[in-house]
């Protein structure tokens, strides 16, 4: 009995020294983060496929910001869209497949809500046990504090952390990754040349361009008119005000020295333009010239002399215009030092690991893009059919990167997006 009493003994205290230098808020000090979810988002999310355009109607006459609580957004949101589409029940624009033992056509307005409650509660759950997940497997941090406060907001304490644009970054990926096919800019090009003959003759400008006029007048200066200075500089703006009325989308999206180099980068844009390509291909009369499963997405950005840039990738959707492998079928991702630089590595299941052997059987001499959270981090041409699921993310990582990421992958993405409403680096006094 003695000893066991001293073995317990030793036990305890090796686990008390073990403890002892685990951070807490108290001692250490740390980050303290306050994490808001958009309940429009929210239902964004979870709308039946067909219904986005009428949620946006109604959502523009709710207030969210003066709404305490989720009853009180679904209540308001009630009132509206019956006021404003009295014809229609809210089981129709909330059944989807998958609700399917939760909403049928007999469902009445009161148990739809019931249903959005309860949706609404098990997402914050799912949100709770995904941050958990990722907090708790960095090292140099103590056990996080998570608390559901003020309806939409999440109070997150994290101690012994001293960087709060990791604990952000790392807090706010979604984790959504997706391996798709693509098209060869090959296939692409002619489309993008029909974009820029409907946006030239209908006389489209581009902001980008403007910008750059404006900061190129010199209109204004004494006696410019006069000067060989100015009337170069007048020939200049001419110019590329020419050139960008011929060419509204290639004055944005640029190929290498005019070329398309073989793959599924229909380009490269400026880092400072990327919104202005964004807006421009989310016009309907621009989507109506690709074809229906062609998805456009950005690069990580890329470094070269003093330039930021990005490619542009022409992704291939699925039937649904989604990626064909989603990140549900990974099991494991870890961070490697490779051949001196850091990459993830990933294991699929054995569903995962067989779409894939197929996808890489079919698409031997084209590319693969695998994004994460709508960014393409590697388009790699596929060399031959690969079997047992495992597949490499690189990206010219450094290794807290490289860590942080396998840390989204594993935990699983978030139902819907987090947005930081208030961090505070909290300082204990020695």
């Amino acid at each position: 009995m003695k000893s066991k009493i001293i073995l317990l003994s030793l036990v305890l205290s090796i686990f008390y020294l073990g403890c002892k230098n685990v951070p807490t808020f108290e001692k250490d000090g740390g980050i303290r983060l306050v994490i808001t979810i958009s309940y429009s988002d929210f239902l964004k999310a979870i709308i039946a496929e067909g219904y986005e355009g009428q949620l946006q109607e109604v959502l523009t006459e709710i207030k969210e910001d003066q709404i305490k609580d989720f009853d009180g957004f679904v209540n308001s949101f009630r009132k509206v869209e019956e006021k404003k589409f009295p014809e229609i029940k809210l089981a129709t624009i909330f059944m989807k497949p998958e609700w399917g033992d939760k909403i049928n056509f007999n469902s009445t307005n009161e148990e739809v809500l019931k249903v959005l409650k309860n949706e609404w509660e098990a997402m914050l759950l799912s949100t709770n046990s995904v941050i958990k997940i990722r907090l708790g497997n960095i090292q140099e941090i103590g056990v996080s504090t998570i608390k559901n406060e003020n309806g939409n907001q999440i109070l997150v304490e994290v101690p012994g952390g001293k960087d709060p644009i990791r604990i952000q970054n790392l807090l706010t990926s979604i984790g959504e990754l997706g391996f798709w096919e693509t098209y060869s800019n090959t296939e692409i090009f002619p489309y993008l040349n029909q974009i820029n003959d409907y946006l030239g003759k209908a006389k489209f400008q581009n902001k980008a361009h403007e910008n750059s006029k404006n900061e190129n007048d010199v209109s204004g200066l004494p006696d410019s008119s006069s000067t060989l200075t100015s009337q170069l500089e007048n020939q200049k703006i001419y110019a590329a005000d020419s050139s960008a009325s011929r060419f509204p989308l290639f004055s944005l999206l640029t190929s290498s020295d005019g070329l398309l180099i073989t793959g599924s980068a229909i380009g490269s844009v400026m880092i400072k333009d990327t919104a202005e390509l964004s807006k421009l291909f989310q016009m309907d009369s621009v989507l109506h010239f690709l074809p229906h499963n062609c998805k456009l997405l950005f690069s990580k950005p890329i470094q070269l002399n003093d330039n930021t840039y990005c490619e542009l990738i022409a992704l291939k959707g699925n039937r649904l215009n989604g990626p064909m492998i989603n990140g549900s079928v990974i099991t494991n991702a870890t961070a490697l030092l490779k051949e001196n630089r850091n990459e993830i590595s990933m294991k699929m299941n054995s569903e995962g690991a067989r779409i894939w052997k197929r996808m890489t059987a079919d698409n031997v001499g084209r590319q693969i893009a695998i994004t994460v959270d709508g960014v393409v981090y590697v388009h790699p041409t596929v060399q031959s059919q690969i079997e047992g699921g495992n597949s490499n993310i690189t990206g010219n990582f450094t290794r807290e990167e490289a860590t942080d990421l396998a840390l989204v992958l594993n935990s699983g993405k978030y139902p819907v997006k987090l947005n930081i409403l208030k961090t505070e680096v909290i300082e204990v006094k020695k």
